[in-house]
């Protein structure tokens, strides 16, 4: 396909044939209408109906004389003057210059690792394609429906959110007001209690099968405190939601380790929150 070029002048535009290619100078600058047009552009048959992306090809094809300017429509066509109220290119092109609205009512959802954000639609003149979200200022998401998971963030720490909209011509509203949304604190805190007797130099320790109680080694086996002997004390944080085994232990000052009898002990762990097991040394 050829590449068209257009006039400004209409004595020229006039005198070239239907299918011709023609030239356009604008500000000292000529201008190539190339097959593939401007994305900052929307295009409108004669009628002022938008026309599908797809038959632009064809419609170059059968209309190369194009012109470029101020025009109004007058019976159903676009007629230049020089006055009008239509910015464009003869006879389908309209300049989009206009943004979306602000996207408004931004409300968040939290977990200790992601943030959940709504939001209203915003309106166009054309249409609206889709948003920006944005979190301290950095775009981080690009969703076509008004929702958004923010997720990988860290656990009780603050994040500022705004959201932009944009159309197909690329406009882009200005931001939303921004939301601060904190993470919730991770996981859980249980408090371990055992009753246990014990001889001169040894302690009790907890270890389990997640990896804040050791993942079952001795060596990383979390030390209860004995201030209220004989029951020993400690609180562990552990993930939330976590099924998790434990067993408590004794170690001597040579590192000699007493396992007590029995099944794996069992708990649950909360989402968040705190937790209590009371037991008894067996």
């Amino acid at each position: 396909m050829p590449n068209f070029w257009a006039y400004y002048d209409l004595t020229q535009y006039n005198a070239t044939p239907v299918g011709g290619p023609i030239r356009y100078a604008y500000d000292a600058q000529v201008i190539q209408i190339k097959q593939s047009p401007p994305a900052n552009y929307t295009y409108f048959l004669p009628s002022g109906a938008p026309m599908p992306h797809d038959d632009l090809v064809t419609y170059y094809s059968h209309h190369a004389k194009v012109g470029a300017g101020k025009y109004r429509l007058e019976g159903g066509k676009y007629i230049e003057d020089i006055n009008g109220p239509v910015t464009g290119t003869y006879p389908f092109l309209r300049v989009d210059t206009t943004a979306p609205s602000v996207p408004t009512g931004l409300a968040a959802t939290r977990t200790d690792r992601s943030v959940t954000l709504t939001w209203s639609a915003s309106t166009d003149n054309v249409g609206v394609t889709g948003y920006q979200v944005f979190r301290n200022g950095t775009q981080v998401g690009t969703p076509t429906s008004t929702s958004y998971t923010d997720s990988g963030l860290s656990s009780n720490t603050a994040y500022s959110y705004t959201v932009k909209a944009r159309d197909a011509a690329g406009n882009t509203s200005a931001a939303s007001s921004a939301l601060s949304v904190t993470t919730s604190t991770s996981g859980a805190t249980v408090t371990f209690n055992v009753t246990a007797s014990t001889v001169v130099g040894q302690n009790v320790y907890v270890v389990g099968s997640v990896a804040a109680l050791g993942s079952w080694s001795p060596a990383s086996a979390i030390l209860l405190s004995a201030a209220n002997y004989p029951t020993w004390s400690a609180a562990v944080g552990l993930p939330g939601s976590t099924a998790v085994e434990y067993k408590f232990i004794k170690k001597d000052a040579a590192n000699n380790v007493t396992w007590e009898s029995g099944a794996n002990r069992t708990l649950s762990t909360p989402a968040m929150g705190t937790s209590t097991v009371n037991d008894t040394w067996r």
